[in-house]
């Protein structure tokens, strides 16, 4: 039987939007094993960002999303990035989280105008866990999604092993196998902490 009817080729998206190069890395890897399988591998991202293609030649095209983030935007985002510390809450990742957030309303739109379109819908998308987008198009057009995440999902898939909110662990403490009494429980509250923050953010 012929390869390409056992592995028939396919067309996959990968989608980074905000974060820097850092986050498209990964997903540029995973384009590049599925690329040398035969398939076709196109990329979206933000106005600004097509050059991060140079080193990755297998890209046969791409979707910009809309305006990227300014200079001003990403230096004060990893200027905070100092002050994160994830024992006194997520109060100080909520202004970044504000930012990127505010990506989604463009990201959207134009990702729906290439599932809308038979000529560049793909058959699989290939995310950036910052592109909340792509769960939009998962659940509106039944498309598989992939999405790549550096650390621990944050708020899914809860352990009886991990203490507090699955992503959110404080230092030391990614299992409870050897953290004590003490830090189990400021692991609980990293949310409560952040209560303000968060409503600020949902309101």
């Amino acid at each position: 039987m012929a390869d390409t009817v056992v592995h028939p080729q396919r067309k996959f998206l990968l989608v980074v939007t905000t974060g820097g190069f850092t986050h498209a890395a990964p997903v540029f890897e995973i384009g590049r094993v599925l690329a040398e399988r035969g398939h076709i591998i196109e990329f979206a991202t933000l106005e600004g960002q097509e050059d991060w293609t140079n080193e990755y030649g297998f890209i046969s095209a791409i979707h910009l999303l809309g305006p990227g983030a300014t200079q001003e935007q990403m230096n004060a985002h990893y200027l905070g990035l100092r002050d994160w510390d994830m024992s006194k809450g997520l109060g100080v990742s909520m202004k970044s989280k504000y930012m990127l957030d505010s990506f989604w309303p463009q990201t959207y739109h134009h990702l729906k105008n290439i599932m809308l379109n038979p000529e560049t819908r793909p058959d699989m998308i290939i995310a950036d866990f910052f592109v909340e987008a792509a769960r939009d198009m998962q659940i509106e057009f039944y498309l598989p999604i992939a999405t790549v995440w550096p650390h621990m999902p944050m708020l899914m898939m809860p352990c009886s092993y991990i203490p507090g909110e699955p992503g959110f662990q404080l230092e030391g403490t990614t299992t409870s196998e050897y953290a004590s009494l003490w830090l189990r429980l400021q692991n609980e509250l990293v949310v409560f902490k952040s209560i303000f923050s968060i409503l600020g953010w949902v309101l």
